[in-house]
């Protein structure tokens, strides 16, 4: 028989220092756990030259995350302002192992522990972590002009030392046409041109 089991779960909170300024803090797991048990009997065509086999495996992963960002919000007359940065990381484990046994006594127990022989047992396992550095602003002017810049770094630890984190920026502008007093809203009700360049 094979049983699988996972766990989901996210917990967060939120703190603001200031009516524009507010921190947000959130972790989340995904942990899931396998289990194989099998048992071949010694009545069986399959195991019948070993006296009865069994085998039994386990796999286990669990993936933590955590997220912090502090984000400022600021409003004046027709613009607006929100600036944000922010860390995140995570960290996955992975194990598994594996034992398979023969050579069975007839009196129905069927546990590796109870074979004669164990044949075979294999285990591994490995980990790796990610860590992000993030920002974002945006700025918008009348709800027309529309201008956003963000820059993103990913380190892994699966890369060397001297090659572990790669860069990632861009910007886009946009020109809301729908909210000028020239265009027609008898065709569109929202129409916006946008145009952005990033890595």
């Amino acid at each position: 028989f094979t049983n699988n089991y996972r766990v989901l779960a996210t917990a967060y909170g939120e703190y603001a220092f200031r009516q524009n300024l507010r921190f947000r803090s959130s972790f989340s797991t995904d942990a899931a756990f396998l289990f194989d048990n099998q048992f071949k009997s010694a009545l069986t065509a399959d195991a019948v030259a070993v006296g009865g086999e069994a085998y039994e495996a386990g796999f286990r992963a669990i993936t933590w995350l955590n997220e912090n960002t502090l984000t400022y919000t600021k409003t004046s007359g027709k613009s607006n302002l929100t600036i944000l940065g922010g860390i995140t990381e995570q960290r996955t484990q992975l194990e598994r192992n594996s034992i398979n046994g023969q050579g069975f006594p007839p009196s129905g127990l069927e546990k590796i522990s109870s074979a004669a022989n164990i044949v075979g047992a294999t285990s591994s396992g490995t980990s790796f972590s990610l860590l992000s550095f993030l920002s974002r602003v945006n700025y918008a002017y009348n709800d027309r002009y529309l201008f956003t810049a963000t820059m993103r770094a990913d380190g892994s630890s699966r890369f060397s030392k001297d090659n572990r984190f790669g860069y990632f920026p861009s910007a886009s502008a946009a020109w809301r046409i729908s909210g000028e007093e020239f265009f027609n809203r008898n065709f569109f009700t929202d129409l916006k041109m946008r145009v952005s360049y990033g890595i």
